[in-house]
């Protein structure tokens, strides 16, 4: 059984083999997308974090700035928060 192509509304003609994407087809897209930015942001907190940890443990800092102890003190909030979106996305 052949594919129908898709009349273009416009011209009466055919068109692609694809149906048009209607809004409702994705409701939970815009989630989704919000989720994927928020995976990304905390994966980029992360990293900031771990660039922040290799100096200090090796010594090369000599004293972090409170800025810096807060931050590394959130990390596991951080991860969880990171693996809980990573589980329902």
């Amino acid at each position: 059984m052949a594919t129908p192509y898709v009349t273009d509304e416009t011209s009466g003609k055919y068109g692609s083999r694809a149906a048009p994407t209607i809004a409702s087809d994705h409701p939970d897209s815009s989630a989704t997308t919000e989720k994927a930015k928020k995976i990304k942001n905390l994966k980029k907190k992360l990293q900031q974090m771990e660039e922040l940890q290799h100096p200090t443990e090796a010594g090369e800092v000599n004293q972090s700035s409170k800025e810096q102890l807060e931050k590394l003190a959130s990390r596991r909030v951080l991860e969880k928060e990171l693996k809980d979106l990573e589980l329902r996305l």
